[in-house]
């Protein structure tokens, strides 16, 4: 009971810090919009544009699929996906979710665009409650999931929904949380240590690359000079399902907080 009731408060710990930061988060969109990218014009066009071609380094991880209109989630996509719209000459099922989407409607709305795929309210860590398993052909986040409360939790979570042999794909920078000395929404860092993919801050790491065999296969490329990690995921079988996930004693990120 006390360990439970110790795993309650570390999430309600992490939830707290991050609706602190909710705000930070929401002035920059806000900037970024009114601004047409804060000076990155050419990524803000692209997201407006319902004909821009999906980003071909993303192609190897669709090209085994059969022909047809393929659905891709968004997890953390912001106001306005960074996705490209089309691949192989056909426009994608893009489904795109931010736990902000409310706001974004507004600032958009403000700013007199309409987004080409319209963003919708979920929380990574609820994707299991709106969404069925193993009905995406891919799951991908960019800069959103260190961002979050729970990011284990949403790992596995995009890798329950997405289809067996098929893909999920993050792209974030490394060790953000470092970088913005754990202001605002940065709670968290993804790194790569000894080829694995850990996450981790100053009180808490967790192998992830271990922790998913043998579940996944997991392949990491950093780009040093951006500080970018491109972390692809091929689901090899079935995730468990986990009734409680934050404070599983045998798997939940938050055993890592108990001593």
């Amino acid at each position: 009971m006390k360990k439970n009731l110790t795993h309650t408060l570390t999430e309600l710990n992490y939830k707290q810090k991050w609706t602190e930061g909710l705000s930070h988060e929401i002035e920059f969109w806000h900037d970024w919009i009114h601004t047409q990218g804060q000076g990155f014009g050419e990524d803000f066009r692209n997201r407006l544009d319902p004909q821009k071609p999906l980003q071909e380094h993303i192609w190897p991880l669709l090209d085994h699929l059969p022909s047809g209109r393929l659905r891709v989630l968004d997890v953390g996509a912001g106001p306005l996906t960074a996705l490209g719209k089309i691949y192989r000459s056909q426009p994608l099922d893009i489904v795109a979710v931010d736990p902000l989407a409310d706001y974004y409607d507004q600032i958009l709305r403000e700013a007199q665009l309409e987004a080409p795929v319209r963003t919708t309210w979920c929380h990574g860590e609820l994707l299991e409650d709106r969404f069925e398993p193993s009905t995406f052909d891919l799951v991908f986040s960019q800069n959103a999931l260190d961002h979050s409360y729970d990011p284990y939790r949403i790992i596995k979570s995009m890798i329950r929904l997405t289809k067996v042999d098929h893909f999920v794909l993050l792209e974030h920078r490394q060790n953000e949380a470092e970088r913005a000395q754990y202001q605002g929404l940065h709670q968290w860092n993804f790194a790569v240590e000894q080829g694995d993919f850990v996450i981790w801050n100053p009180t808490s790491k967790l192998n992830v690359s271990k922790e998913l065999l043998p579940y996944v296969d997991i392949q990491i490329r950093f780009i040093a000079e951006v500080n970018w990690l491109n972390i692809q995921m091929k689901k090899l079988k079935d995730l468990p399902f986990e009734s409680d996930s934050i404070s599983s004693p045998k798997r939940g990120f938050w055993t890592k907080l108990r001593n």
